[in-house]
């Protein structure tokens, strides 16, 4: 195979990374790889590490031992320039969205491509209307976030993710504090620009239905390792102790259960 035909390597690959605060052991070895293009769910329960794998990803934090290579790089061996380079190839949705309160919706679309890309306000319009009407809140432009609802709040923390064309999204809990009506329509507003767009995106995530909505494939954190890893239909139909353990209660009420 000549080079030009070799298939891409992981967007994001962790190798055996560790990660502790003090005494406390979060990540104990960590393994995980996302090719191109997938999604890919990280399930576990409270403190077993979820989060912090997004922040190792997005540079926040540096792993005690191990690598974290995002786009073919690895993070620790970068600049703080390249770093910011590697952060422009990605987006960040929030659990509450993270929007700017004192700006409307239009202006918090707008803001990372007149800050990071320097468009003029004539290429800057077209990109924000296309990013409000692939997300379904065309006409909101105006309204502050206080003046729209949760559900629309993290559509437009979506839209923001989105606007700079990302290669890697990262969800952390994008159905946090909606209600299962509105969760749905995330899901599947998810898997709709996911399929569309063709990016690669982790998402932290509890509720089996939401990861069986958006993942290609599941991860399952326990004891700060990757326990289970499978495409999502054979994970929730594997009977691996642990996982059936920690699946009992949320397969009950799968809207209704919250970790932090």
């Amino acid at each position: 195979m000549s080079d030009d035909q070799l298939e891409p390597g992981p967007v994001v690959r962790m190798r055996g990374v560790h990660k502790a605060f003090g005494e406390r052991r979060i990540l104990c070895g960590l393994d995980l790889e996302l090719p191109p293009g997938r999604t890919l769910a990280i399930m576990g329960g409270s403190g077993t590490g979820k989060s912090v794998a997004l922040r190792h990803v997005i540079g926040l934090m540096q792993p005690d031992a191990g690598t974290v290579e995002v786009f073919g790089q690895d993070l620790a061996s970068v600049g703080q320039r390249e770093l910011a380079g590697l952060r422009e190839r990605m987006g960040y949705v929030f659990q509450e969205g993270a929007l700017v309160g004192w700006m409307n919706v239009y202006d918090n679309l707008a803001l990372p491509l007149r800050e990071r890309e320097g468009l003029s306000e004539s290429e800057v319009r077209p990109r924000v209307l296309e990013a409000m009407e692939r997300v379904h809140v065309e006409g909101s432009e105006h309204k502050l976030p206080s003046e729209i609802s949760g559900g629309m709040k993290k559509r437009v923390g979506i839209a923001r993710a989105l606007i700079t064309r990302p290669e890697l999204v990262l969800y952390d809990e994008p159905n946090a504090g909606l209600d299962p009506e509105i969760s749905r329509s995330i899901n599947d507003l998810i898997r709709e620009v996911s399929e569309a767009l063709g990016v690669a995106a982790l998402v932290v995530e509890h509720r089996i239905e939401c990861i069986e909505r958006v993942a290609d494939e599941v991860l399952f954190l326990h004891e700060g390792r990757a326990h289970v890893h499978a495409p999502t239909a054979s994970f929730f139909a594997s009977d691996e102790p642990r996982l059936r353990a920690f699946l009992g209660p949320l397969s009950q009420h799968p809207a209704a259960v919250t970790t932090p």
